[in-house]
């Protein structure tokens, strides 16, 4: 079976290399001149497998004025510009009930930790190097009414096999020391444990290379993909710059632009609002430490390997590269 797979970055290298795996003969077409030029590049690295909890739950729904009136710097929603957003948005609000977070939390953890479980197979298959660790993960919660929450959650997780930990202001200072001028500013953390870090990149060009290797796969680098050709309803074939590849199936990794070669090329208003990453990466000069989650500042700092990373969704006001 030959499948066509669109895009190569991190989703779409990994779904070449599980494919192969079952047999398939695959090529990967990415219009950049190799992999991990999109995303990928810059990607914040979390291997977060134990916070997975639901965006859409009842706690969410006294925010939403603020956010349609812009009131967050780090959102904007822009209704009049993408009238299907109205639509997108009324099917969030369905499942901003406690029965429908509950089921989407543990829905997106079995996903999870089925995805650990395939990275693992991953690394001990093809051993690429990516600066993968096993940090844990620190989420500070802001105000003492996120702690009942918090612990209930944690309890709903540990009953489905994932162990996460609220701690104390003191335990969390104790487990790491560099919270210590922060202490005053959160009212406790949930802990993780098994969570890593990774080099999104270093990962995605590491494991193109050994799918090369193994000959199973060709990558079709600088060539643009402009649309699905389909027959009798099933995508057959792919239509790109340079000719036609015919394909028994195709699997599109586009990322934000799918949606507009699912369309066969029409332009997509579907593409996601507002937020800007921002991403930093310097060297790490400190001792080993763990990921730091700040939720209300949509921020992190991120040991991988012999570096950091701070990225999030504010703006770095008077940054210093020295400090």
């Amino acid at each position: 079976m030959h499948v066509a797979v669109l895009g190569a970055g991190v989703t779409g290298v990994t779904t070449a290399y599980f494919l192969a795996e079952r047999g398939c003969e695959v090529t990967v077409i990415d219009r950049a001149d190799g992999p991990a030029a999109g995303a990928t590049h810059a990607n914040g690295g979390q291997l977060s497998y134990s916070f997975t909890d639901a965006l859409a739950r009842p706690a969410f729904l006294p925010g939403i004025p603020g956010l349609l009136a812009g009131r967050d710097p780090a959102i904007r929603i822009r209704l009049l510009a993408r009238p299907s957003l109205l639509g997108w948005g009324l099917g969030f609000l369905r499942q901003c009930t406690a029965a429908r977070a509950r089921a989407n939390t543990l829905h997106v953890l079995s996903l999870a930790l089925r995805s650990a479980r395939c990275l693992a197979d991953v690394r001990e298959r093809t051993a690429v190097e990516f600066a993968h660790a096993e940090r844990g993960k620190l989420v500070l919660l802001p105000a003492v009414g996120d702690v009942a929450a918090a612990r209930a959650t944690a309890d709903l997780k540990a009953q489905n096999g994932c162990t996460t930990r609220v701690l104390s202001v003191d335990e969390a200072c104790n487990l790491e020391p560099a919270l210590g001028p922060l202490r005053d500013r959160f009212a406790a953390a949930v802990y993780s444990g098994d969570d890593a870090v990774g080099d999104a990149r270093a990962y995605t060009t590491a494991l193109a290379g050994w799918l090369q290797e193994q000959g199973a796969t060709r990558f079709r680098y600088g060539e643009r993909v402009d649309a699905l050709v389909a027959r009798a309803g099933v995508a057959r074939a792919v239509h790109t710059d340079i000719g036609e590849l015919e394909a028994d199936a195709v699997v599109v990794c586009l990322g934000n632009g799918s949606p507009a070669v699912l369309r066969r090329g029409r332009r997509s208003r579907t593409d996601l609002p507002g937020a800007r990453l921002q991403h930093h990466a310097a060297p790490w000069r400190g001792r080993a430490g763990n990921k730091l989650h700040r939720p209300e500042a949509a921020a992190v700092v991120l040991p991988a390997g012999r570096r950091h990373a701070n990225f999030g969704i504010r703006r770095f006001h008077r940054f210093r590269s020295s400090t």
